[in-house]
């Protein structure tokens, strides 16, 4: 009979270790560390970079001057990015009106005293810029998207 007791207590003491085992891979499994570390381990967030946006400096119109009902230096061209602004000034010693065709805005120049121009630049294309009375183009805008 000693020897069934000492089997069993033998059993009994592998059936112990087996258990502990099973219980620490279990408990290994189930507390190992994730992909993420624990919340005090984490870097800090990086605060959102704020970046103060200054807006492009307004460039001063386009200068077109008329001296015997034409533009001096020849027709003026002009390139605008879409959502830009269209600006140019003309100055002319006789009193004229200036059509921006497409846009179909027109101003009058009186004598010696210059019309400006500063359209939002709605509407891609090609567009002339003439002395309507004269039917003479001063100037070629050109909106690009």
């Amino acid at each position: 009979m000693l020897r069934l007791r000492h089997i069993s207590r033998t059993a009994a003491s592998i059936a112990v270790a087996a258990v502990v085992v099973v219980i620490a891979i279990i408990a290994f499994v189930a507390l190992r560390p994730g992909d993420e570390p624990p919340v005090a381990q984490r870097a800090p967030a990086a605060a959102p970079q704020q970046t103060a946006t200054q807006p492009a400096p307004a460039r001063a119109p386009a200068r077109i001057v008329i001296k015997n009902g034409a533009p001096v230096g020849g027709v003026r061209e002009l390139t605008v990015p879409q959502g830009g602004a269209i600006r140019f000034r003309v100055e002319s010693p006789e009193p004229v009106t200036v059509h921006l065709h497409g846009y179909d805005i027109e101003q009058p120049a009186a004598a010696g005293a210059p019309v400006v121009f500063n359209v939002e630049a709605t509407i891609t294309g090609v567009f002339e810029v003439e002395l309507e009375e004269l039917g003479v183009q001063i100037a070629k805008v050109s909106v690009e998207p």
